[in-house]
């Protein structure tokens, strides 16, 4: 049960930080396609007044809206260049990177712990195993013993020492999981402050 939730819980961390790089990406290619659409804005605005190369009017008042339109256009473009696709989009990508790649060192860490759990949960089912065979089952036959707490030698098998291998495995798992989890709710902590940040 322990082990069922654990990896539910990591799989819905890694969900998560999938996410947040999708959300990234698609917030850069928003950002992409604003620039560019800014810049196809501020070129329809510069060439709104000539038709074929020709001036529509000689008119003061049509020049002047003709000068503030060229002015709006090329600050327009400046702007689509130099605050979206400059500034925004590499701190933008320097953000996304830092945050996959933190994330990932997190949940890396965390899938670790859990393996050293479920190999520890194994050794406790191997100990039980043994502990029961030696003392309940067959304790004179210690052929069928076997796994990581088997007996190399023809004696026959000791219950208290095979008890001992059992409560020693247990005792390991426990602080296995209560490290795991320990860990489990910093990561989660962590990956929150990650998110607000990004």
């Amino acid at each position: 049960v322990w082990h069922n939730a654990a990896h539910r819980l990591l799989d819905n961390l890694q969900a998560a930080v999938q996410i947040g790089a999708s959300q990234h990406a698609q917030l850069q290619l928003l950002l992409l396609q604003r620039s560019a659409a800014d810049k196809a804005y501020a070129q329809a605005l510069v060439r709104l007044p000539d038709q074929d190369g020709e001036t529509m009017s000689e008119s003061p008042l049509l020049s002047a809206v003709f000068g503030l339109q060229r002015s709006m256009a090329q600050l327009r473009e400046a702007f689509a260049v130099s605050v979206l696709e400059g500034s925004l989009l590499s701190a933008l990508a320097s953000t996304r990177a830092e945050f996959e790649q933190t994330a990932t060192a997190l949940l890396t860490k965390l899938e670790k712990g859990l393996q050293s759990a479920q190999e520890a949960n194994q050794r406790v089912q191997e100990a039980m195993g043994n502990y029961r065979r030696s003392s309940i089952q067959d304790p004179k036959d210690p052929s069928r013993s076997s796994g990581w707490f088997s007996h190399e030698h023809k004696d026959h098998p000791d219950g208290w020492l095979q008890e001992h291998r059992y409560r020693w495995a247990v005792a390991t798992l426990r602080e296995l999981q209560r490290s795991f989890t320990s860990e489990l709710c910093d990561v989660v902590v962590e990956l929150m402050r990650l998110v607000v940040w990004r």
